[in-house]
C-alpha cells in the first residue's frame, strides 16, 4: 500500500507523547496520566494550606514554592507539551514535506522532495499505535509517524495486520 502526507504540528505532539507513555524513567513505567493531575493539585493544596496557617514566614515560603511547582507541573502536562512540539515542528523543516510511504511484504519505502530510505521490516525493533498515528521504531528513540488519515478505509488494519506479522510490538 501506498500513503501520501503532510505531517502537522498536532501529530507531532501525539507522536512525542505515544513516545514517552511507553518510556521508561530510571527502569520505571512512567506514571498514570492521573497522578501528573493529581500531584500537582495536592501540591497546590498544600500550598493553599500552608499560606492559610498561622506560622512564620518559612511557611508563606514555602507555601508559595509548593503553589508554583504545581501550577508549574500542571501546565507543563496540560499546554507547554503541545507548544514545544509545535515549536519542534516549525524549526524542522524536514517534518513539514509532503511525504510518500510504500508498506510492503519487504518492508517500508519513503520518499521526500530531497530523500529516498528504504527499510526491510527486520531493521524496525517495534511500533506502537495512538488514536490518530501509527509509530515504526528502527532505533528505541527514534520513530517514524505514519498518519491514519492518509490511509484509505480498511489499509489500518491491513497495515496492523502486516506489522504483527513483521515486527514484534513490545
Amino acid at each position: 500500500m501506498v500513503i501520501n502526507f503532510r505531517l502537522t504540528a498536532d501529530d507531532v505532539y501525539e507522536g512525542q507523547r505515544q513516545f514517552f507513555r511507553g518510556m521508561r524513567v530510571f527502569g520505571l513505567p512512567r506514571l498514570p496520566r492521573a497522578f501528573r493531575i493529581i500531584v500537582p493539585l495536592f501540591l497546590i493544596g498544600i500550598g493553599i494550606f500552608l499560606l492559610t496557617v498561622q506560622g512564620g514566614n518559612d511557611d508563606r515560603g514555602t507555601g508559595l514554592m509548593a503553589i508554583g511547582l504545581g501550577l508549574f507541573l500542571l501546565l507543563f502536562d496540560l499546554f507547554l507539551w503541545k507548544i514545544l512540539a509545535a515549536r519542534y515542528f516549525k524549526k524542522n523543516p524536514s517534518l513539514q514535506k509532503e511525504i510518500r510511504v510504500q508498506l510492503d511484504e519487504d518492508g517500508v519505502e519513503y520518499w521526500a522532495q530531497d530523500m529516498h530510505s528504504k527499510s526491510g521490516w527486520s531493521n524496525f525493533l517495534r511500533w506502537q499505535e495512538s488514536k490518530n498515528l501509527i509509530l515504526l521504531y528502527p532505533n528505541t528513540r527514534i520513530f517514524t509517524m505514519l498518519p491514519k488519515r492518509a490511509f484509505a478505509p480498511g489499509e489500518v488494519d491491513q497495515l496492523r495486520e502486516l506489522l504483527v506479522r513483521k515486527i514484534t510490538r513490545q
